[in-house]
């Protein structure tokens, strides 16, 4: 190691080298429906309500007890799937015990399904942001930057080698609007935890950005003195009483303000206050029922149209 003619004195603080990428996309509404079980429980109740229909198809033709049948198996399972109530019960003791089963687990199925239609959709809900170095890399989103020393820093590592591999140097930040590429920044004293999301500003148009909490690089804040200067032990101690004293606080304060100037928070979700349903909120339920008298009236015009040419069937064979 070269020997420097300097050293440091007491650290004052830490910087942050981030990476800024796009904020998620906010979900579709039938995103989030969709995302409210896996793919797994979604085929769990196709596989279910598939063979509700089934068994209430072979119950009514074993008919075991010679008691009433069960009307119409397809809505009837229908029924037991949406935690409705039902009319017709199977009579026999296997057929019973078949039916409260699947009433049970339905049941636990509709009532969260019916929690997340009325917290996520008045809400925003996003896809999951990049926070690490790893996912960043996953992305596969171009990189620009002129900070050679980033790149460097993590071709070291085998793990960020392919991260270095995808920065530029050459390319600079114009047209973000229309690459959406990633770019490096330095955070000074930013809270990542509670500033992570901000707007950030380019030309006349802000654009939603992210800063990746694992950030590549750290740098301590302290000061570069001569190697022969005399009053390093004063000076620390003096360092000492400022942050003792709140004055280094108070720096890092003003740093703050000047940073939410330009790194513009964006409001949190939980900051809204508690508000009326609206149709933003319940879209999916009038969708559905007016989908519902779209079909309704397309089967009664059909059924018409049929009885029609079936009235005049019959008359032709009478005459």
């Amino acid at each position: 190691m070269i020997n420097k003619p300097y050293h440091y004195t007491r650290n004052n603080g830490l910087d942050f080298i981030c990476f800024i990428v796009p904020k998620a996309e906010t979900l579709t509404r039938l995103q989030i429906l969709w995302m409210t079980f896996t793919v797994e429980v979604w085929l769990c109740v196709a596989v279910t309500y598939a063979l509700m229909t089934k068994s209430f198809q072979l119950f009514n033709k074993l008919n075991l007890s010679g008691g009433r049948k069960i009307s119409d198996p397809f809505m009837t399972s229908l029924q037991v799937v949406l935690g409705m109530g039902v009319c017709s019960l199977p009579k026999h003791v296997a057929g019973r015990i078949f039916f409260v089963s699947c009433s049970v687990a339905c049941f636990v199925m509709v009532i969260l399904f019916q929690a997340s239609m009325v917290t996520k959709l008045s809400t925003e809900t996003s896809h999951k942001e990049i926070d690490t170095l790893e996912e960043l890399d996953k992305s596969g989103m171009e990189i620009r930057t002129s900070l050679r020393y980033v790149r460097d820093a993590l071709a070291i590592y085998s793990t960020t080698k392919s991260l270095a591999n995808k920065i530029d140097l050459e390319k600079d930040r114009q047209g973000y609007i229309e690459s959406k590429f990633v770019f490096i920044a330095r955070i000074m004293n930013l809270s990542l935890s509670k500033y992570s999301n901000f707007i950030g500003h380019f030309g006349q148009q802000g654009v939603a950005l992210h800063i990746v909490r694992e950030c590549p690089l750290k740098y301590y804040l302290t000061y570069a003195i001569a190697i022969n200067f005399p009053f390093l032990d004063e000076l620390n101690d003096l360092l000492t009483r400022f942050q003792e004293a709140g004055i280094t606080y108070k720096w890092k304060t003003d740093i703050q303000k000047l940073e939410m100037v330009y790194y513009e928070p964006l409001n949190s979700n939980s900051s809204k206050g508690l508000k009326a349903y609206s149709l933003n909120d319940l879209w999916f339920a009038f969708v559905f029922l007016f989908v519902g008298y779209i079909l309704s009236l397309i089967a009664l015009m059909l059924e018409f149209i049929f009885k029609k040419l079936k009235i005049r069937k019959k008359n032709k064979i009478m005459t």
